[in-house]
């Protein structure tokens, strides 16, 4: 499941998990 950075930022926003501002601090 290939998701763009943007993207996984609205689905942990969507689920409450706090997103940083740039980039994101882990790996899938």
């Amino acid at each position: 499941m290939n998701i763009h950075e943007y993207q996984a930022k609205q689905i942990l926003a969507k689920y409450g998990v706090t997103v940083p501002r740039g980039k994101i601090a882990f790996t899938p």
